[in-house]
């Protein structure tokens, strides 16, 4: 018999308190967020300036991805210990909200360093600092052409149902016609949190998206490739079968414009096949893993 929480020796317990000592300074983590995401926004057009404004800049995003982290490892550990504790879960939509509107106010950060071009931004690299971050930035010149912005299709998603499905079909369009694939499952930027959504899903967003004839699917099991931390290899791979363990349907969150994921893949397919688990497609026949409806809907 699998024992409550309650039950269990605290010392073999998460101890979230190593993170945030109370939910204030969780909260004053969020609030301080919201100020860092405003400063980079007043960088817009000035970004590159100098290697001053592109090491500030730096900085602050480097700050904002370690919050992030620190944030998200607090929340998701707090639901894990108890998911019928609904505290979590709207700590949970707080950080995902508040990533999702530092997503949408800083996309001008790519374009605005591919219009400097190549040969500017390596003249400003003069700190060992600013040349940590060489590789990253030789890899987005190396994929300047082929780089699409989500955020082109997905801003102003939510606001009605008509324009809610008028961007989708638009997506849909755009891969048909890119590789000759009709695209009939739809996952939500930052995931459709069930019931209590992140972001302002209506249900009749979700009821167009159904008499359209498409289906929707969140994700149960992740590399951890989203959170702002670089994780090697190996730790996306554990990353990932920590959660696959837990269900016996398993749906893996992963982005492929992560270098170390790509090379995750071949190791956590061999993980899988050798605990037992079938890989199969994704299709609109599939279980649709959907969050905090706590069962898998058919």
């Amino acid at each position: 018999m699998v024992k409550e929480r309650k039950d269990i020796d605290i010392k073999d317990t998460w101890n979230t308190e190593d993170i945030y000592a109370n939910h204030d300074l969780f909260l004053k983590d969020l609030d301080k967020l919201y100020k860092l995401n405003d400063e980079i926004v007043k960088m817009k057009g000035h970004l590159t300036e100098s290697s001053e404004s592109l090491e500030h800049f730096y900085r602050v995003d480097d700050e904002i991805s370690n919050l992030f982290e620190k944030a998200s490892s607090y929340t998701h550990l707090n639901h894990d210990a108890d998911m019928t504790n609904e505290g979590p879960i709207k700590d949970e939509q707080l950080v995902v909200k508040l990533y999702e509107k530092c997503s949408v106010d800083e996309s001008f950060i790519d374009n605005e360093i591919l219009d400097a071009g190549k040969d500017k931004i390596m003249s400003l690299l003069t700190t060992n600092y600013l040349k940590d971050h060489k590789f990253n930035l030789e890899k987005l010149f190396r994929a300047q052409e082929h780089i699409l912005s989500a955020h082109a299709i997905f801003t102003g998603l939510y606001k009605s149902a008509d324009t809610f499905i008028a961007d989708v079909d638009k997506q849909e369009d755009f891969l048909y016609k890119t590789t000759g694939v009709k695209a009939k499952i739809v996952r939500f930027p930052g995931g459709s949190r069930g019931s209590k959504p992140v972001i302002p899903i209506s249900d009749a967003c979700i009821e167009k998206l159904h008499s359209e004839g498409y289906k929707y699917v969140d994700w149960n099991a992740s590399t951890g490739d989203a959170s702002g931390k670089t994780y090697t290899v190996q730790q996306e791979i554990d990353n990932a079968m920590y959660s696959v363990r837990k269900h016996n349907i398993a749906v893996i969150l992963m982005h492929d414009f992560k270098t170390n994921t790509v090379g995750a893949l071949p190791g956590l397919i061999d993980t899988l096949r050798n605990e037992g688990y079938t890989i199969l497609p994704l299709s609109e026949y599939s279980s649709m893993v959907r969050w905090y409806l706590l069962i898998i809907l058919i």
